[in-house]
């Protein structure tokens, strides 16, 4: 009879322990993020590489300056001419 004791015992520590390891997976399962907000574009902005390294010469927003240049909405600088 001790026996039977010992093996349900040792059934229910490993019952709970797997109750327990299953509650903090559930608990860390990924949560979907909300979906993005559209925002509509500038139509006075253009898609331009930017020459500076402060961009990493990626394409970045520009938006027409008062000259007829281009500014960049990163780092501020100008290009001139029309693109």
């Amino acid at each position: 009879m001790s026996d039977l004791a010992l093996y349900l015992g040792a059934l229910l520590v490993l019952g709970v322990m797997g109750v327990t390891w299953a509650v903090r997976l559930a608990h860390h399962a990924p949560q979907h993020p909300a979906p993005a907000k559209f925002t509509a574009p500038d139509p006075d902005a253009r898609w331009l590489v930017c020459d500076e390294t402060k961009c990493g010469h990626m394409a970045t927003q520009h938006r027409r300056d008062s000259c007829g240049g281009w500014t960049c909405a990163g780092c501020g600088t100008s290009k001139g001419g029309a693109l």
